[in-house]
């Protein structure tokens, strides 16, 4: 059988009733504290991983509501080691932290400093460090007189 250019093969596309049934599973499993990578590859998901983010991708409103979970999942999670209510690790703690800083830059992330202003204060101009290292020989100068010596081997 010869099909034209214009037929389509495979699966039709979720429909937005089936994409909502999704996202509302999707908001349930994040407040139950599952990370999304986790809640898409379960046998429960109504929809396959790839089709939930294209889905995502051409509803806004969907992708809306699931930043707000998983918003909403990061800071309770947040909450509870601040409390004492779940035991963390100081690399949860900080990937919990990092996780905020993503999902909610506005509150969370320092919105004053980006990363090239941080590299480009870090960058000292050749004044800089001559005036930085006239003033340590003159602090080592005035550490000499007083009879302190260094060891800096």
């Amino acid at each position: 059988m010869k099909m034209s250019a214009q037929t389509k093969r495979g699966r039709p596309l979720t429909t937005k009733k089936t994409l909502e049934g999704a996202v509302q599973y999707v908001e349930q499993r994040l407040a139950e504290g599952l990370s999304m990578r986790a809640i898409l590859v379960e046998d429960d998901c109504p929809v396959a991983r790839q089709t939930f983010y294209d889905g995502l991708h051409r509803h806004p409103e969907f992708s809306e509501r699931i930043k707000k979970a998983r918003r909403q999942s990061l800071e309770e999670h947040a909450q509870a080691i601040a409390l004492g209510e779940r035991r963390a690790s100081k690399e949860m703690t900080t990937m919990t932290i990092f996780l905020l800083k993503g999902v909610a830059p506005e509150i969370y992330a320092k919105p004053d400093l980006t990363l090239s202003q941080t590299n480009v204060t870090q960058i000292q101009s050749p004044s800089r460090r001559k005036r930085n290292h006239d003033e340590d020989l003159a602090f080592a100068e005035r550490l000499k007189k007083a009879g302190i010596t260094l060891d800096v081997s």
